[in-house]
């Protein structure tokens, strides 16, 4: 199979807090060297990946929000592909019963990170994701493509994942602390059924590497799926006849199988 296309997850698969893990560079260059496009995935903001995109040259693509919005890279500027919106109505009850539980509540849109006070995760993760939030209230937003949960309790997991149970709309953990409440059709791919109807392949011609719960979208249906620890091929979507999937415990190991699978 010839792959024309490899979707790479950040935080974890690429990066450990901003700095690339081993493994990471050389992957990027085989990616290069053997002229795969490459799209970086990630829970990002726009602006975090955008930014991130502009690091590595030869990103063709930087999937944002868990795959809510997709941008292409367009001479020396990003322009966006698709953006896809939670309703009004449903971010609005997400944040109400978030937040009624204790839970911390960031909004993600198109191109800005909301939040509704500059707290110390906020603060945390503006000191190396490459953006910064605005102060604002997503409650009646429409334009909203991902809501992130910060759970700090045992009791926030179960509360998040429970609305998931609102129409349209999907729940998948990005983090240890981080849950993402995005459109179903953005956590089905990571973004990636905007990509190949844009590159007019198939998701046979795709790599999909990942480490998180909000990656095993874009792994299920990837023609070669490379699982990192800790989720495995076990978590995946049953396979597709002619689908190849690794499960790898790091970034190197990813590397390995690619080099092997690739020639």
């Amino acid at each position: 199979m010839e792959y024309r296309l490899a979707m790479l997850d950040i935080d974890g698969t690429l990066q450990h807090a901003g700095s690339w893990n081993p493994g990471a560079p050389e992957l990027l260059d085989l990616l290069r060297t053997r002229g795969i496009t490459v799209a970086l995935c990630s829970g990002r903001t726009s602006a975090s990946m955008t930014w991130l995109g502009d690091r590595v040259p030869h990103a063709a693509f930087v999937a944002a929000n868990s795959g809510s919005t997709v941008w292409e890279r367009v001479g020396d500027e990003w322009t966006v592909l698709a953006h896809r919106s939670l309703g009004a109505a449903q971010v609005g009850e997400i944040v109400a019963t978030a937040e009624a539980a204790g839970i911390e509540v960031w909004a993600h849109t198109e191109r800005d990170w909301l939040a509704r006070e500059r707290t110390p995760r906020v603060e945390r993760d503006e000191s190396f994701v490459g953006d910064t939030a605005l102060l604002e209230d997503a409650t009646s937003r429409d334009d909203v493509g991902k809501l992130l949960l910060l759970s700090s309790h045992p009791s926030h997991e179960p509360v998040a994942r429970s609305l998931a149970a609102l129409p349209g709309v999907a729940a998948v953990s990005s983090s240890e602390i981080f849950m993402d409440l995005v459109p179903e059709v953005s956590a089905a791919g990571k973004g990636g059924d905007v990509l190949v109807e844009r590159l007019g392949i198939g998701w046979d011609e795709v790599i999909a590497i990942g480490d998180g719960e909000n990656d095993l979208g874009m792994i299920s249906q990837a023609g070669l799926g490379i699982a990192i620890s800790p989720i495995s091929v076990d978590d995946l979507a049953p396979a597709r006849p002619g689908q190849i999937r690794h499960g790898v415990a790091d970034t190197a190991g990813a590397l390995s199988v690619l080099r092997a699978s690739l020639g």
